[in-house]
């Protein structure tokens, strides 16, 4: 053995070379400077900052994941003066006192009031959204918005399965018929238009083929981590009580597109 190996052995095994990287990564969206702000703090926190600004996000969001990098952002660029957090609504209710609809959706409040609320699906212009609207508050010309910030009438017409971690297997498994399966989170901005479309597949292929929705928000199992999905929407599409992995699909799709491998696999082409 060559001795003079040994220090350099000792150096690598002490900082992590040898090893590698640290398996507790933090996941996709898990904000590592913005503070948390949650139902059992709100209150204390706005009463303690001039201005707070708020992310309502979801794990799960797809949209919530590709700008996970914004709220940390301006976390640092704003540390003196505004108060920067997160809601996780997976695991808080908190959206529902402030009436927030969609994810990410972000709150801005002056005084203990707040005054602007402000949520797209155009990453590229987020931040520059928000810094301007920072520096508005900061500079005291931020008006408050005055808007309805009641809820809306709910007129999605939920007409196929909604699956629970208990019925997941048995409907869409068990009996193997062709299946698609939605993942979802109800509020995700690319969630929301691909509702509809989704009931429109499901009255199309009623009584042919199993359509159903998964909302991972609701889950208490790790069937949405058996399927990878991590990205919402996503859809798994099933044949033979097996799924067909190479049909994995995410984002924002088309009636046609998702007609078409439905059709591939009722006709056995897939």
């Amino acid at each position: 053995m060559n001795y003079l190996l040994i220090p350099l052995i000792i150096v690598a095994l002490l900082s992590g070379c040898v090893n590698g990287p640290d398996v507790h990564e933090p996941s996709v969206h898990e904000p590592q400077i913005a503070k948390k702000f949650k139902i059992n703090n709100y209150q204390e926190i706005l009463n303690q900052n001039d201005i707070t600004l708020i992310e309502f996000y979801s794990g799960a969001c797809g949209t919530c994941n590709d700008v996970a990098w914004v709220i940390d952002s301006l976390a640092v660029s704003y540390n003196d003066s505004v108060f920067v957090g997160t809601n996780n609504i997976d695991d808080d209710t908190l959206y529902e006192v402030f009436h927030v609809k969609n994810v990410p959706t972000y709150v801005i409040f002056m005084n203990n009031e707040k005054v602007l609320e402000f949520n797209t699906i155009d990453s590229a212009i987020i931040y520059d959204t928000l810094s301007s609207l920072l520096d508005s508050a900061i500079a005291g010309k931020l008006v408050q918005d005055t808007s309805d910030t009641t809820e809306p009438e709910d007129t999605a017409t939920y007409d196929y399965p909604l699956l629970t971690d208990s019925t997941f297997d048995t409907t869409v498994l068990r009996y193997g018929r062709t299946a698609m399966v939605f993942f979802l989170v109800e509020r995700g901005y690319e969630c929301i238009p691909m509702i509809p479309i989704i009931e429109d597949i499901a009255k199309l292929y009623e009584g042919k083929a199993v359509i159903a929705r998964y909302n991972v928000v609701w889950s208490q199992s790790n069937i949405y981590g058996r399927y990878a999905v991590n990205h919402c929407p996503e859809y798994r599409f099933f044949k033979d009580s097996t799924e067909i992995e190479l049909e994995r699909r995410r984002g924002l799709l088309t009636f046609e597109e998702l007609e078409s491998i439905i059709d591939s696999l009722l006709n056995g082409s897939e």
